[in-house]
């Protein structure tokens, strides 16, 4: 496969994760693949791979809201586009307050997570109804003239991040952590569900999309590294939870690593009963 074939097919996979088949497994969406193999500007000088809406011609002029990547040389541009013939039928949608919300969220999340080290900028139009060039980010877009990347200052958000790594053998990005992937993902599963594609296990796949860049990407790893802290400095931790939540699953995993034993209390031992009345005594090995 080619670098296009491979890239393409990887960013399909992340749409279809958060509904972008319907129940019979048909494209929710239109790809539009207008780069070279090697992912550079193809013969008509356009450089994007584009998901528009699935009413829209396969190629020509388009209208309305859709997902677009724009390669170039050191760094990609991802961004929620607006067709050149403008919003057609997604003005509402666009307009919608949730809209302009969630995207502005994503900025700052993308700020917080980057912590200042501009690694990834990002524009969030003021204005969700204005199909116009933006001046802030035409601003933008000249500081990464060098990328050689297609200039679209009509756009309602804009991502530039580093150059993800793509190889001619397709990639399971679910849980990719590289920049361009975790900003991909959430855009991704932001349009999804202002689509309404996503079906309740869509859902939960977008949800952890849209919160990886807030450091909820992986959570079970997560929590289970922060109780094996706890457990190595403070000896003993208090999982509380109702019945199903992963508790047991949990302790199974972490005793693993320990000598471990099971005890099990009177079933109307409160939280504070066992909280003030229960811990472990230690001796001078720990």
């Amino acid at each position: 496969m080619s670098l296009k074939e491979t890239f393409v097919e990887e960013l399909e996979n992340v749409l279809n994760m958060v509904g972008g088949k319907d129940g019979s497994k048909d494209k929710l969406y239109i790809t539009r693949k207008n780069v070279s193999d090697n992912l550079t500007k193809g013969e008509k000088g356009f450089g994007f791979i584009s998901f528009i809406r699935s009413d829209q011609a396969a190629s020509g002029r388009y209208s309305g809201l859709s997902v677009k990547v724009n390669p170039g040389e050191k760094h990609y541009r991802i961004s929620l586009d607006i067709g050149n013939d403008g919003f057609g039928d997604d003005y509402q949608l666009a307009t919608l307050p949730g809209t302009r919300r969630r995207f502005l969220n994503l900025q700052k999340d993308i700020i917080s997570y980057t912590k200042g080290k501009n690694t990834i900028k990002s524009f969030c139009s003021l204005d969700y109804g204005d199909d116009a060039p933006k001046r802030q980010l035409k601003e933008l877009e000249k500081e990464y003239k060098d990328d050689n990347i297609d200039s679209h200052a009509q756009d309602l958000f804009v991502a530039f991040v580093d150059k993800p790594m793509v190889t001619e053998e397709v990639q399971d990005q679910t849980y990719s952590k590289k920049d361009f992937w975790l900003v991909f993902k959430a855009v991704a599963a932001i349009y999804a569900e202002l689509r309404q594609w996503s079906n309740k296990g869509e859902t939960k796949v977008a949800d952890k999309f849209i919160n990886a860049l807030h450091g909820d990407y992986d959570e079970t790893q997560d929590t289970t590294k922060c109780i094996q802290n706890l457990l190595d400095n403070r000896q003993y931790v208090v999982l509380q939870g109702a019945p199903g939540t992963g508790k047991t699953y949990l302790m199974n995993q972490l005793s693993q690593n320990y000598e471990s034993f099971f005890t099990q209390f009177h079933a109307e031992t409160t939280y504070s009963d066992f909280v003030g009345g229960y811990k472990p005594v230690t001796d001078d090995k720990g």
